[in-house]
């Protein structure tokens, strides 16, 4: 088609859809102006994403219920959204408008609102967690419906729900007045980051300030509060959670959101109780994105617990480039990134002595002083000082004795959602499990993460394209890989880490006939590391992500139907597909042990794997004597 008939056709498109709202938000008008009218009439107005609030066989007629009992039905979409404020922090456009109307609904003396969801909808586990907390004392209905939901029940709810409502209109009228609790904030001034609270303005660097960092796997977290530790920030790192922050974080969750959020809610309050009721100020280390994965509500959604308890002294920290990394310069960004890459290489180094150590015992007390090392290099050393400090740890790392080579161990890349495959209760100590089967676990590293986000920056996708932001994105990069290829390889010297730079776009290539690289988040970085790592770094690919993730769904579906495609331009693969598919084992995991049928699959992809490495081994035998 010429593309002068696409846009025409796509212009048609918008104006019919901007007509219809037009037409809704007049017909929400009227019914208004109707009901004021007549003010002990009441109005229920429905929530929810349209194809299930909306939509007749996905809200099993609940429309009807209320309707066939007098009362009028209003969709949100109909209500004048333009006259509220909209929701900070909130990307989702369905979501904006849903809470924007919830404000409407809450105000409003004769609307009650009705929220329809779906079992395991993603956004909706934040969404009407918000709402709910709109409608404060306001009562409404939260119906969340499957397969089996059962048309009974869902009438008795509906009849309790419009008896409460009556019984309200009778003896309350509209919430009280909220009251002047003003939570403590992280704010920028002049370039630097100040702890706004009732102790007044200080600097991150105050020493009434303590800066906390949730554990992301084993490593992490200690290297990163060493960095602002150098900083002058006083930090520190929380142990890796466990069973005991997993139940902490579910007392104050509603259970539906993802497995991170409940597991950094958890190590939250479990900090929150260890540190009492004393005055100083507790920073939490939250990174913030801008959608569309539910992580980026995360930061949003603890402020808001924070508020709704009146919690003193707690506020919560970002760090990026937007806020000057934490008003702390370059310097402060160049020192995260070297922990970053450090921490990447040694996640990876403690795979293979978990894997092939011949005293594992002793393997992991030297690793754990090499650590200790690095960490305090981190803290206190300045670059040449540092380099020094890790090729220490190398050399004392090459002493280990190992029971085979790494070259010749069979291997896996552990690949999907950045914190669960990172976390350790998260995948149920899956490199432990593994490594105790002869076979190494390779975790996609965090630095992939970062340079996608600058990838994605510099491509214009998530900043303006100028030509202020390429440069600084360039110039950016050049420093990173420098740094990441210093690091590498001195700890290469190890013999337990195999040289690799990290290659954002390779990955992205190969996932862009798939995945449009526009629609931003972890899919399309899974995907690419799938089609990229097997064969060339891994016998075997597990993607692992938390339960009702649906970047996660996404790519799962794809690499599944993709990974054992034919490339014309890759000969050692056809080979190999000839024989046998590519191990591929997808996980989903939230906080409790795996099913019986997951360890059953887990246990078939080890042999798979193991044979897989055979003949991968056996193929390049192959080709190695082919080119003689």
């Amino acid at each position: 088609l010429a593309a002068s008939r696409i846009r025409a056709a796509f212009d048609s498109a918008v104006k019919a859809q901007m007509d219809y709202h037009k037409e809704t938000r007049r017909l929400g008008r009227e019914i208004l102006a109707e009901l004021e009218k007549h003010p002990e009439k009441t109005a229920v107005v429905l929530f929810g994403r349209p194809y299930n609030a909306f939509f007749d066989p996905g809200n099993m007629g609940i429309p009807h219920k209320l309707a066939s009992r007098g009362y009028t039905v209003i969709p949100y979409e109909f209500l004048p959204l333009e006259e509220t404020e909209g929701y900070p922090g909130m990307y989702w456009a369905v979501g904006q408008n849903i809470l924007q109307a919830a404000r409407l609904v809450q105000k409003h003396p004769q609307l009650f609102g009705v929220y329809i969801t779906n079992f395991s909808c993603g956004p909706d586990s934040f969404l009407v967690t918000y709402f709910r907390g709109i409608m404060g004392s306001k009562p409404s209905l939260t119906l969340e419906l499957d397969s089996h939901s059962a048309d009974a029940g869902i009438d008795t709810r509906v009849e309790a729900f419009l008896d409460i409502v009556r019984n309200y209109r009778k003896s309350v009228g509209m919430d009280p007045a909220p009251g002047t609790f003003v939570p403590a904030r992280v704010e920028m001034n002049k370039g630097k980051v100040y702890v706004k609270s009732s102790a007044g303005d200080l600097p991150l660097s105050h020493d009434k300030v303590r800066l906390v960092i949730p554990a992301m796997g084993g490593v992490g977290a200690g290297l990163l509060a060493a960095v602002f530790r150098y900083l002058g920030v006083k930090a520190e790192a929380l142990p890796p959670p466990g069973e005991k922050e997993f139940k902490l974080g579910q007392s104050f969750a509603s259970g539906k959101e993802c497995l991170p959020f409940i597991l950094t809610l958890g190590s939250l309050m479990g900090c929150l109780e260890e540190k009492g009721r004393t005055e100083e100020l507790l920073v939490y280390f939250m990174p913030e994105t801008s959608g569309p994965c539910r992580f980026g509500q995360y930061n949003l959604l603890m402020k808001e617990f924070v508020k709704e308890r009146k919690l003193k002294n707690v506020a919560f920290l970002s760090l990026n480039s937007a806020n000057n990394y934490a008003g702390l310069g370059l310097k402060a960004g160049v020192r995260a990134w070297q922990a970053v890459v450090i921490n990447d290489v040694l996640e990876e180094i403690l795979s293979a002595l978990l894997t092939l150590a011949l005293n594992r015992e002793e393997a992991l007390k030297i690793f754990e002083r090499v650590t200790r090392q690095i960490t305090e290099g981190l803290e206190r050393e300045p670059w040449p000082e540092l380099k020094k400090t890790l090729a220490r740890a190398a050399a004392e790392l090459k002493a280990v004795k190992l029971a085979a080579s790494l070259e010749e161990t069979a291997k896996v890349a552990l690949i999907g959602e950045i914190y669960v495959r990172q976390d350790g209760f998260s995948r149920k100590k899956l490199v432990e499990r593994l490594a105790n089967r002869g076979i190494m676990v390779k975790t996609a590293p965090v630095a992939e993460w970062l340079y996608y986000c600058d990838f994605l920056a510099r491509e214009g996708i998530t900043l303006p394209p100028a030509l202020k932001n390429k440069l600084l994105g360039f110039v950016q990069g050049r420093v990173k890989i420098y740094f990441e290829r210093e690091i590498k390889k001195i700890l290469a010297a190890s013999g337990l880490y195999e040289y690799h730079l990290q290659d954002v776009e390779e990955l992205l290539e190969k996932a862009a006939a798939h995945i449009s690289p526009r629609l931003t988040g972890e899919a399309i970085l899974t995907i690419g590391a799938a089609l990229t790592d097997i064969i060339e770094r891994a016998a075997g690919v597990i993607a692992i992500g938390p339960f009702g993730c649906m970047p996660s769904r996404l790519a799962e579906a794809i690499i599944n139907k993709r990974l054992n495609e034919p490339d014309s331009l890759d000969g050692v693969k056809n080979r190999i597909l000839a024989r046998a598919n590519l191990p591929f084992l997808s996980l989903e995991t939230d906080g409790n042990p795996f099913t019986p049928v997951i360890e059953a699959k887990l246990e078939a992809f080890c042999l798979q794997v193991k044979r897989m490495h055979g003949i991968i081994a056996e193929e390049r035998q192959q080709e190695k004597l082919s080119k003689k």
